[in-house]
Formats: C-alpha cells, sequence, structure tokens
C-alpha cells in the first residue's frame, strides 16, 4: 500500500465547459458588495469544497464506460445551469471596489479524471484531506483580470480496481455559498436522473458521438499527469463548525454579533485560541428575485475584530447575538449532500470543506428559510497549529514524568494528536503499543463522529447497528478491564468504511517485583517515543487539548509501550529513561 500511495498520479483525461441550454435576460447580476474595498486577493480564493465517494457495491445499475458518464454530466449541468443561472456567472470588478456575479456568463469548468488507486485505499489514506484537492481541482482568481478565471469547477474522478468514483466540486464563496451551492446539485442530481431516464426511451441527440468517446486511441489521451503527493495543503488544515441560529432579521450590529458568537465558540469546540479577526460573508436569500435597482440578490463581505464596538460582550451560548437568537451546533449533513443519488446510489462518504489561509477566522451566514440560519464558522490554520503546538508540549511533560513511573496505567489518547477523525491510519497507531488490562482508551472527536464498540463481524461490516455500546459525548474514556480484543468504529455513515476503525488487544496485567539481580547484558530497548509523530495537522479535528498519554495509578502494576518493566534502578532502566528523555527532547523539536 505503502509503495503505491508514494507512486499514485491522478490522470486528468478531459476539459470541458458545461454551459447553461437557456439564457437569462441581459444584464443580470447578483452584487458582492464589500463594507472596506478593496476586497484582498487572498479573500477571492476562500471556497466551498465538497466531495462525494460512491461505489460500486454491484446494487446499482450497469455502470456506463467512463466518456459516456462523462457526456451525460456534461448534458445534465448544462440542463440545471439553466435553472440557476447565477451558478453559470462570471465574477467581475466594480469601479467602486464591490463586486458583481454577472449571471449565466461562462459556465462551470468540467473535468475527467482518474486516479492510480482503489476507492477504499483512498478513503483509508491519513493524508486524505490534501490529497482530496486532486479530486475537486482550483486555479487561483486572478483580482487583476478576474473575467478569464472559472469560480466553480467540477469533476469525475474514477478509482482504479474497484469501480468507485468520485464528484468533486470546488466554488468561490464569493460566487455561492455551501447551502446554495449544496441545493444546486441536488437539482443538478434529479435533472441527471430525469435526463438518464427519458433517454432510455427516447435517444439523447448527444448519443450520436457516443461511438467516437468509446475508440480506444481516445479514451487514453490524457491532458496532464499529477502526482497525489505533489498537492499543496491548501488551507486544508483549517476546521470549520456548523450552526443552525433562529432569529429575527440581523441587522449589521447584529449580524457581527452573531457570528462573533459562533466563532467564540467554534473555538470552545475545537479546543483552541480564540480569533482577533475575521471575516463575515452574508449570503442572499434562497432564489432571489431582482430588486428595484436590478440586482438579483446582493452577498455582503466585512471584517470585524474582537475590540469591535458590541462585540465584546458576545457570550458563547448566542445572548449577545440578538434577542431570541440561540446557536445549535449542526452537522453537515444538514445540507443534504448525503442523499445525492447518482445511478440509483447514495454516497459511501461525502467531505465538507471550507478552504481558506491567512491568520483570520471566517464566517458564513446563510438565510435558510423563515427565521432561520446555517453559519458556518471556519479557524485558520495558524490557530489549530497553536493547539497543536500546546498538545506535543504535553506530551513532552508526560513522557517525562513516564520515564519515572514505569508502574501505573496508561491513558491512550486514540490518534494522538489528530484524535479520533476520519484520515487517520488507527493500525499504524496502534502498531508497536502494548495495551494492558488496567490501561484506558480515550476518544476525543467532533460532532461529526461518533464510538462505537462491536464485534469482530460487525467490526469487518463496519456495521454499528448491533453495537455493544455506543458513544457521542465527543470525549470518551473506555477502559481495558479484561484480557481479549476490542474493536471500535465509527457509527457516522461511511466513516468506517473510510477508515475510522481501531482494534487494540488488551494482554493480561503482569505483576513486578523489584530487581535484585543485576543488569541483564543485553537490556530491552524501549519503544522510540520520537517514532509517534504527531499527524499533519491537515488532518485535525476538534479536540480538547489533552496529553497524548497520561498516567494514572493503578492497582497492579502493568507493563507500559515504554517498555520499563520494574521499579528497580537497573541499568535497563537508565537506558530507557535517557530514551525517552531523548524521544521527548526531538519531539519537541519538531513542534
Amino acid at each position: 500500500m505503502a509503495a503505491r500511495a508514494a507512486s499514485a498520479h491522478v490522470h486528468i483525461e478531459g476539459v470541458q465547459t458545461a454551459l447553461p441550454t437557456r439564457v437569462v435576460e441581459p444584464g443580470k447580476a447578483r452584487l458582492v458588495a464589500v463594507a472596506a474595498p478593496p476586497l484582498p486577493a487572498e479573500a477571492l480564493q476562500r471556497r466551498v469544497r465538497a466531495v462525494l465517494y460512491y461505489s460500486d457495491d454491484g446494487t446499482s445499475s450497469a455502470p456506463p464506460c467512463a466518456w459516456e458518464e462523462a457526456v451525460w454530466m456534461k448534458e445534465s449541468l448544462s440542463e440545471a445551469l439553466a435553472d440557476h443561472p447565477e451558478m453559470a456567472g462570471r465574477l467581475r470588478r466594480r469601479a467602486d471596489g464591490s463586486w458583481e456575479v454577472k449571471l449565466n456568463d461562462t459556465g462551470v469548468r468540467l473535468l475527467q479524471a482518474t486516479v492510480e488507486a482503489p476507492l477504499d485505499e483512498f478513503l483509508a489514506d491519513k493524508d486524505l484531506p490534501r490529497k482530496e484537492a486532486a479530486l475537486a481541482p482550483w486555479t487561483d482568481v486572478n483580482a487583476d483580470d478576474p473575467d478569464m478565471c472559472p469560480p466553480i469547477f467540477m469533476q469525475l474522478t474514477r478509482f482504479q480496481g474497484d469501480g468507485g468514483y468520485a464528484i468533486g466540486v470546488s466554488c468561490a464563496l464569493v460566487m455561492s455559498d455551501p447551502l446554495s451551492l449544496a441545493r444546486f446539485l441536488l437539482s443538478w442530481a434529479r435533472t441527471h436522473a430525469r435526463m438518464r431516464a427519458q433517454s432510455k426511451v427516447t435517444p439523447h441527440p448527444m448519443a450520436q458521438y457516443m461511438s467516437y468517446f468509446q475508440r480506444p486511441e481516445t479514451s487514453r489521451k490524457r491532458v496532464r499527469s499529477v502526482p497525489l503527493d505533489s498537492f499543496a495543503v491548501d488551507g486544508a488544515s483549517a476546521e470549520t463548525v456548523l450552526f443552525r441560529a433562529r432569529a429575527a432579521p440581523l441587522d449589521g450590529r447584529r449580524r457581527r454579533a452573531l457570528a462573533a458568537a459562533c466563532v467564540d465558540q467554534a473555538s470552545e469546540e475545537l479546543g483552541a485560541p480564540k480569533v482577533s479577526r475575521f471575516s463575515v460573508v452574508v449570503a442572499p436569500a434562497p432564489a432571489p428575485v431582482a430588486e428595484d435597482d436590478g440586482w438579483v440578490g446582493k452577498t455582503t463581505i466585512e471584517t470585524c475584530t474582537a475590540a469591535d464596538d458590541g462585540l465584546q460582550t458576545v457570550s458563547g451560548d448566542g445572548a449577545g447575538a440578538g434577542a431570541g437568537t440561540v446557536l445549535e451546533a449542526v452537522q453537515w449533513s444538514e445540507l443534504g449532500l448525503e442523499e445525492l443519488m447518482l445511478r440509483d446510489s447514495k454516497p459511501v462518504h461525502v467531505s465538507y470543506r471550507i478552504v481558506t489561509s491567512g491568520d483570520e477566522g471566517l464566517v458564513v451566514v446563510m438565510p435558510d428559510g423563515d427565521r432561520s440560519l446555517l453559519v458556518t464558522a471556519t479557524l485558520p490554520n495558524i490557530v489549530i497549529m497553536a493547539r497543536v503546538h500546546g498538545l506535543a508540549a504535553a506530551g513532552l511533560a508526560v513522557l517525562l514524568l513516564a520515564a519515572v513511573a514505569p508502574a501505573y496505567a496508561v491513558d491512550y489518547i486514540v490518534g494522538d494528536s489528530s484524535g479520533w477523525a476520519s484520515g487517520v491510519d488507527y493500525d499504524t497507531w496502534a502498531k508497536g503499543k502494548t495495551f494492558n488490562v488496567d490501561d484506558s482508551l480515550v476518544f476525543q472527536y467532533s460532532m461529526m463522529h461518533s464510538v462505537a464498540e462491536v464485534s469482530s463481524a460487525d467490526y469487518s461490516a463496519c456495521s454499528a447497528s448491533n453495537s455493544i455500546q455506543s458513544y457521542s459525548d465527543q470525549s470518551t474514556k473506555i477502559a481495558l478491564t479484561k484480557p481479549g480484543t476490542r474493536y471500535f468504529i465509527c457509527g457516522a455513515s461511511g466513516h468506517c468504511a473510510g477508515g475510522m476503525k481501531l482494534a487494540v488487544t488488551v494482554s493480561a496485567a503482569e505483576a513486578t517485583t523489584p530487581a535484585t539481580s543485576p543488569p541483564s547484558e543485553t537490556p530491552a530497548t524501549p519503544s522510540d517515543p520520537g517514532s509517534e509523530t504527531p499527524a499533519d495537522p491537515s488532518t485535525e479535528t476538534p479536540s480538547t487539548s489533552t496529553p497524548a498519554a497520561t498516567t494514572t495509578p493503578s492497582s497492579s502494576t502493568t507493563t507500559t509501550s515504554t517498555g520499563s518493566t520494574g521499579a528497580g534502578a537497573s541499568g535497563s532502566e537508565t537506558r530507557s529513561v535517557i530514551g525517552l528523555l531523548v524521544g521527548a527532547i526531538g519531539l519537541a523539536m519538531m513542534c
């Protein structure tokens, strides 16, 4: 698997543009009002990324050839864009420093690709958040010449070996918010299904070109090939929390207060420092109509700081965001993409991400029906990294304690600094660790995940329907009370198949006595704590700043994963302490 991952490429095999089948009235545009122009160039690169993964489980309709599916995708997209002309728009800068989205003016850039990896292997990759950039491409918008830069990309990617495929989308936030993008994709899926059903009765005009697209010399051509490992982090380590707020219409002050409340609560949820500066993007209401000034809806963008008047008093429960405003943390499934049917199948996994850079927070406010708002609060990479460094420093102190207290039980933080999250290789995490009776597993995870203890059979089948016990408190401590193998999976749909599963074998506690004989000529070599490097921050999942391994007194002496087995000051123990100190220093230097 490692050899394959090191050499795997994504092959771009086609680049097209899906254009609306109907035109809108000339001159229609959506205003993007900037409170303090000019809008910085990095703000144009902020985007929502969604990737939907589908497997070929044999229950869907017979899969068409790759080029036939790409042709149908383009045709159905063109039809759907006619009903959503704002998604086919072009970004333009106005003389007053604001921007506009010129409706029905450019279309959607559509790519077809193949990845040199099976679907299951790709989803299990611990570097998944970074490599997903290969499935949802993006080209930066040129602030000086935005007219020629597509603000939305879609890509159909096929995985080699198992028939799986993915639909990836990247869309500029000045173009569309996550909720509006999800509604467009669901509309497109319905259009796609309708057109495919109609084609079984009346052949579609594009069918005459199918024989050309299926010719081997055509399908083998590639536009370019890119190693998966070459994709940049691309803001993938930023973390987002989604809220639902029920509130009266918000004026500018209340809107900023609501945004500040969401940022503060997101910091608490993620266990991260608070940000002092953040941008607020307020999306237009669904299905806007042309206003008196000719604009079809308006997006507003402003920047706030913690020192702004009225923001300092905002409380974490949203009380300061306006009378009657209540914040409720919700999951990304509120957007509904888990129900997007293609070829009679739902996705096995859906990935959502707000991609942003810099040291500012980002809040997106989205109207969702009468007196209801969906709000995303995204903390930047630098804040998440501060939490990682804090965890590493705490881990250093714990390693020093472990060196002088080898007879204590161990609390293992599952996944170390990455926690219980998608994209982490838990087989690798558990390898080399010795789990004993009286040790504990501590699962730290976001509201998007859960922990289910299951049987061996359900572990293999990734089924949580008959779980032995399940948890969703975001910080779960499970005591290992008896020898044997314990099995744990994430109960969220598709997450276990994506790699969120852990099996640990618990050994019986062994009583030890102080050493009375001379040191062994061949002392045991302790495991190198420096090898347990904190995971890449791009796979960060919300967790509290708990050390990677903490110790609690045990009634019986146990053998910990550090390799120390007694309380006597033998030569091997001295070497163990030295090894731990060296590993701890190395860990601190890496952070």
